[in-house]
């Protein structure tokens, strides 16, 4: 799941709970601002996002090609 897909993910649930960024975020326990950023911005999503999510971040590396 890439940064899009989570977006889009917590889009569709605040859609269906018809509540604003900032409801979301407060149910969730963290700052509306975090989440803005995060939806509207273009942010990294921080670990309160993730964490509210069920989600980690993981990276990894490849060999070029």
């Amino acid at each position: 799941m890439d940064e899009d897909m989570v977006r889009e993910s917590i889009s569709d649930k605040m859609s269906q709970l018809g509540i604003s960024i900032q409801e979301y975020a407060e149910m969730c326990g963290y700052k509306g601002t975090t989440l803005y950023g995060f939806l509207e911005e273009g942010d990294k999503p921080c670990l309160a996002i993730l964490d509210a999510e069920g989600l980690k971040a993981v990276t990894y590396y490849e060999f070029k090609d």
